[in-house]
C-alpha cells in the first residue's frame, strides 16, 4: 500500500505487508521459491570456511516452538554475523527454500528431523521483528517421531502432544515376575503415527486411524 503526501516535498510513505508462513508450512512445492518467515534467532554459529566460499548457519524458532537452519554465505554472511543477535526476533523477507539433503555439505546441519533449511542470499531482506516470537518451551508436536526415540536415549522427559489411536491389551498379566504393561500409539497433527515396535503393533492396521480425514 502506497501511501502520498500532500505536498510535492513530502515523502511518500510505503507500507509493506508480507504473508508470513510457520515452519510447518514448508513443503516441496517452495522449494527454491522465495518466502516470507519470522523468527527469533535460536543459535548463530561462528563464520566458517568452504570451498564455496564463507558460510554462517543460524537456528531459527518460530511462534510455534518449531526448528529450522538457515544458511548465509560471502557478503550476506559477513553482514549477519555484524547485526542478527542470538534471542531477538526478525523478519526474513524474500528467503530462497531449499531441500536440505540437496546440498554438497551436509555435515553443517544439526537440527533433527528438518528436510528444508533457508537460504539468506544478497536479494534477501533481514529487519528487526515488530512482534516478539515467544516459542513455547516443548514444541507443540514433533515433526518426525523418530524425535522421540532420541530424546528417550539419555532418559530425558520430554511432552509429546498427540492423538491416541491403538491401545493393546493388557500384556504379561498371567506372568507374576514381569510387569504388566500396555501399548499405546499417538499420532501429531502431521499424521505421523508413533507405534510399539511389538509384534501385536501388526493389529493396528486399519484400526490406527479413527477417522477418515486421517487415513
Amino acid at each position: 500500500m502506497v501511501q502520498e503526501g500532500d505536498q510535492m516535498d513530502e515523502p511518500i510513505v510505503v507500507e509493506e505487508n508480507h504473508q508470513i508462513i510457520l515452519f510447518r508450512d514448508i513443503h516441496m512445492d517452495l522449494y527454491t521459491r522465495r518466502c516470507n518467515l519470522s523468527a527469533m534467532v535460536f543459535f548463530k554459529a561462528n563464520i566458517r570456511e568452504h570451498k564455496d566460499g564463507d558460510y554462517i548457519r543460524l537456528i531459527l524458532i518460530d511462534e510455534e516452538g518449531t526448528q529450522m537452519e538457515a544458511l548465509a554465505f560471502g557478503r550476506t554472511c559477513l553482514q549477519l554475523a555484524r547485526t542478527v543477535i542470538e534471542g531477538y526476533p526478525y523478519d526474513f523477507i524474500d528467503v530462497v527454500v531449499g531441500y536440505k539433503y540437496d546440498l554438497n555439505f551436509l555435515g553443517v546441519f544439526h537440527v533433527y528431523g528438518a528436510e528444508f533449511y533457508a537460504s539468506i542470499t544478497s536479494e534477501s531482506r533481514v529487519s528487526n521483528s515488530v512482534r516478539w516470537i515467544a516459542y513455547p518451551v516443548f514444541p507443540r508436536t514433533f515433526t518426525d517421531f523418530h524425535q522421540v526415540k532420541h530424546f528417550g536415549t539419555d532418559k530425558s522427559l520430554t511432552d509429546v502432544i498427540g492423538v491416541v489411536v491403538y491401545i493393546s491389551d493388557v500384556h504379561d498379566r498371567e506372568r507374576t515376575w514381569r510387569r504388566s504393561s500396555r501399548h499405546v500409539a499417538i499420532m501429531n497433527t502431521s499424521k505421523i503415527v508413533f507405534s510399539p515396535e511389538r509384534p501385536e503393533a501388526d493389529e493396528m492396521e486399519g484400526k490406527k486411524c479413527l477417522f477418515p480425514e486421517y487415513k
